[in-house]
């Protein structure tokens, strides 16, 4: 798992196999976007078998997902060939860290890097579908727990980074502590404005979706249902 962590984005479709759910030998923890968690909490309704085995979901903060066309528009800005790319962080090794590529024709490793935020508000951002600008939901409303990076302050040079963590369910905030207890979660309580102070741009987000969603109502076009 640790070799795994990172971030990717790009497009992952999370309930495409919720039948391995179905299926499991023990409840199951389902991670994923905001728009995932809502669309498995719906299918839940219409499985028994997937209501009984989905024991766990956990949300992410999500501002939208960038298509692939991003990360190589992200490329030409670095200057880098695509075939050339050893590996990729988005973020990482920092918080946020910086957003850079390691070369394979580099012999002592020449890493190209960029700021996160440039990547991200240049670049990455500009390549999100059109669903996710009509998302209500970036914090995970329909998950057990949500997490993502408590922006409410500034910075410090060199800091580790924290996680906020959002319990929404009893659920949820039974397996916090037990985690907590057993010693694989550090965790102490926040007041709830640090919610809102986190996340302004999806806070801001959430306020002009609603027209949004009129327009399309009215012009008879798909839209969201939470």
């Amino acid at each position: 798992l640790i070799t795994r962590t990172g971030s990717r984005y790009a497009p992952a479709a999370v309930c495409a196999d919720l039948g391995a759910i179905e299926s499991a030998p023990s409840p199951c923890v389902l991670l994923g976007k905001p728009c995932d968690i809502a669309a498995a909490q719906k299918a839940r309704k219409l499985r028994p078998d997937l209501d009984r085995n989905l024991g766990l979901t956990i949300s992410i903060f999500c501002a939208g997902t960038p298509s692939t066309r991003g990360t190589l528009e992200l490329m030409k800005r670095l200057g880098v060939d695509a075939s050339d790319v050893r590996d990729l962080r988005y973020r990482g090794h920092g918080w946020p860290g910086m957003t850079g590529v390691n070369l394979k024709s580099s012999d002592n490793g020449r890493r190209v890097e960029m700021t996160y935020q440039e990547a991200w508000d240049t670049i990455l951002t500009k390549h999100r579908p059109f669903r996710c600008h009509i998302c209500p939901d970036g914090t995970g409303e329909f998950a057990d727990l949500a997490c993502g990076d408590p922006w409410y302050r500034p910075i410090e040079p060199g800091e580790r980074g924290e996680t906020l963590i959002v319990v929404r369910s009893e659920r949820g905030r039974d397996l916090l502590r037990r985690a907590m207890s057993a010693g694989y979660i550090e965790a102490s309580p926040r007041p709830i404005d640090v919610l809102p102070r986190s996340q302004i741009g999806l806070m801001r987000r959430r306020r002009v979706v609603l027209p949004k969603i009129y327009a399309l109502r009215l012009f008879r076009l798909a839209y969201p249902r939470f």
